[in-house]
């Protein structure tokens, strides 16, 4: 097993992250100005901005999934050795997971500029748009081979939580509070990817980029966040809904042979005292959550998923602003 290799890039000290994020922007904006004589385009500002983003965002979610998982330990049938492989999974991977997904973005990069100047790299017109062109086609690739990693790596976590949910986490349903775990690992995995979307509108500011340049990688972004946000939580949904429709079935039992020997205009004090308890329990049982969210989990999810629309509708302002004062 080896450490993820975009996890290397932080520094494990304070201020890690912001650290990696600065000298990420320095270095790609210093990269792209050095290597390109033209203005620095919509794309390559895009490229700059959300690799210095994701990077740094990626080690802050893979930290508190780490830290979910500590907080169930005694939630979960598991040996110590089977926790430590578990929790080493989360930060790690093998050679393979480390080589696989950036030969995949690499290869989806060089099919979204087919896509975007109908070849891989088109650099047959005069200097200034060559220069352009490289300069698009350096950050696209930048950004498929790290958004494919983070991708990758969000979703293997989110099927290791999802397994530990489906197999291997104690169920009561009256300790729903228990697995709220899952939900902040399922909520802020989708804080990477949600945040990447809220960036998308750079793209928009540029007239010279054409909408099929962005919507594959809309798409791509937008699609795991749903997948990220499903896979640690339904199979909590359904053992917690099988869990209380037993325990409703055994209630509903209790309560058929207190009465069944009572005609139902004529139940004795004794059948009233010893089904009154019963029903409550079953009155009870029938408001209890099969979702594993609290109030503040819900809340933040709910902010997340407005931040994306308020962000794209605040660049349609500012763009049309801008188009009737120009």
């Amino acid at each position: 097993m080896k450490k993820n290799y975009l996890l290397l890039l932080v520094p494990s000290f304070p201020f890690g992250r912001w650290i990696t994020g600065a000298i990420l922007f320095v270095g790609l904006f210093l990269f792209f100005k050095l290597t390109s004589t033209v203005p620095m385009t919509a794309v390559v500002l895009f490229s700059t901005i959300i690799i210095s983003y994701i990077i740094p965002i990626f080690s802050f979610i893979t930290e508190k999934s780490t830290e979910a998982l500590d907080d169930l330990k005694d939630e979960l049938e598991l040996t110590d050795e089977a926790f430590i492989r578990v929790k080493t999974s989360i930060t790690q991977t093998t050679l393979l997971g480390n080589l696989i997904p950036p030969a995949v973005g690499l290869l989806l990069a060089l099919l979204h500029q087919s896509l975007i100047f109908g070849s891989t790299l088109n650099l047959s017109l005069s200097d200034t748009r060559s220069a352009e062109n490289f300069a698009s086609f350096v950050g696209t690739i930048l950004i498929w081979i790290t958004m494919t990693t983070v991708i990758y790596a969000l979703t293997s976590n989110a099927r290791t939580f999802s397994k530990l949910a489906k197999n291997h986490v104690k169920i009561d349903l009256f300790q729903i509070s228990k697995l709220l775990p899952f939900a902040r690992v399922a909520i802020i995995s989708t804080l990477a990817l949600i945040g990447a979307l809220t960036l998308f509108p750079i793209l928009f500011f540029d007239s010279s980029t054409p909408l099929s340049g962005s919507l594959p990688g809309f798409f791509a972004t937008g699609v795991p966040i749903i997948i990220m946000l499903a896979l640690p939580i339904w199979p909590i949904h359904q053992r917690l809904i099988l869990a209380k429709r037993q325990v409703l079935t055994d209630v509903k039992q209790l309560i058929n042979e207190a009465t069944e020997k009572s005609p139902t205009q004529s139940f004795s004090k004794q059948t009233i005292e010893n089904i009154a308890p019963l029903l409550n329990y079953q009155s009870h049982l029938s408001q209890l959550s099969t979702w594993p969210f609290d109030l503040s989990a819900v809340t933040r999810l709910l902010l997340y998923l407005v931040i994306p629309p308020l962000t794209w509708l605040g660049a349609a302002l500012i763009e049309k602003g801008l188009d009737s004062v120009l």
